[in-house]
């Protein structure tokens, strides 16, 4: 089972009870998200169905291409900045996870002193900055940098976090550049980070939140960002890969540059992935909330979404057959 929820209305925990496990679980702000999110559900499907093969196959969903991300065409100087949580939830492999995470964003960006340049920090209960913005002018310097941060350990001070970036990081900002702070937490902040976001915010700060995992809710997202369009969350850290195309793509066009569209119009599927290939037939079901607070618009993207995902399947009586049934009440 594998459980999506739309907005603030279903918290983590509900969601894991439904898929049994955080690695199943996907939440997105709005129905307007449910497309950025195909690919990165259609791939996790896709390796659970994926039967073991003998060992002289590579049992892999098909490519038509290298699965890259299009880099982002800039149109302005951006600043781009990531907080990363190195608290002692994270744990080393999850910072790990968090460090893969980080590369993989910034691969999509046009690093150089005229146009991204990338700054990281870590924090818990201080921060430790890896790499400042006039450092971040090379994607081999970053990679560098990112690869190599070491591991904090300690609490949760996104609060103070927030406001360490907006005075000591952001104030080398060039001037015209577009600001841009990534956040990535898996817990809730031991002060409330609501007042420090939004100085940052009003200082012209676009932040983007990431939640991993049932620690931190959606409400303390949104509270960080500013609204649910730029709040992300994932069940675990081994997500966050699968999430870098949706999360980048948001990034990319609040950045003001010009990027492909993540999805196409249904039922075409999306562009760098073809139908998975399996060794056993699928029974795919799709439960679709049809309840009155989805609403019209929110129903309309849920069936696009639906016609995306079963996109990317072989659909037939000897492969994948679907079903779909709507619930309420």
């Amino acid at each position: 089972v594998f459980s999506i929820g739309v907005g603030s209305g279903v918290g983590q925990s509900e969601l894991r009870s439904i898929a049994g496990s955080p690695s199943n679980v996907f939440t997105v702000s709005s129905y307007t998200q449910l497309s950025t999110i195909v690919v990165s559900i259609s791939t996790t499907v896709c390796d659970v169905v994926v039967t073991p093969a003998p060992s002289t196959f590579a049992p892999t969903i098909q490519l038509t291409s290298a699965p890259t991300v299009p880099r982002c065409t800039q149109t302005q100087p951006v600043e781009l900045v990531f907080l990363v949580d190195g608290s002692g939830s994270v744990g080393t492999a999850g910072f790990t996870s968090s460090r893969n995470f980080v590369n993989a964003m910034v691969a999509r960006f046009s690093v150089g002193a005229s146009s991204t340049r990338v700054s990281v920090v870590q924090f818990s209960s201080s921060t430790r900055t890896t790499l400042t913005l006039p450092q971040g002018v090379s994607a081999s310097t970053v990679a560098s940098a990112v690869t190599s941060m070491p591991y904090m350990g300690g609490g949760t001070n996104t609060a103070g976090a927030i406001t360490f970036v907006r005075t000591s990081i952001f104030n080398a900002a060039r001037p015209g550049a577009r600001k841009i702070l990534v956040v990535l937490t898996d817990g809730l902040s031991s002060v409330s980070p609501a007042t420090a976001a939004q100085q940052a915010r009003l200082s012209g700060i676009t932040i983007f939140s990431i939640g991993v995992g049932t620690g931190i809710g959606q409400a303390e997202l949104a509270s960080i960002s500013g609204t649910p369009a730029r709040v992300f969350s994932v069940g675990s850290y081994t997500q966050l890969t699968a999430a870098v195309f949706s999360i980048s793509t948001t990034v990319c066009n609040v950045a003001a540059v010009t990027t492909p569209s993540p999805t196409l119009p249904p039922p075409t599927p999306a562009p760098t992935l073809v139908a998975c290939t399996r060794r056993t037939p699928v029974e795919l079901v799709f439960l679709i909330d049809g309840s009155g607070s989805v609403g019209a618009a929110g129903f309309v993207a849920s069936k696009a979404f639906v016609n995306q995902m079963v996109g990317l399947f072989n659909v037939g009586s000897s492969s994948t057959r679907v079903a779909v049934v709507q619930y309420s009440g």
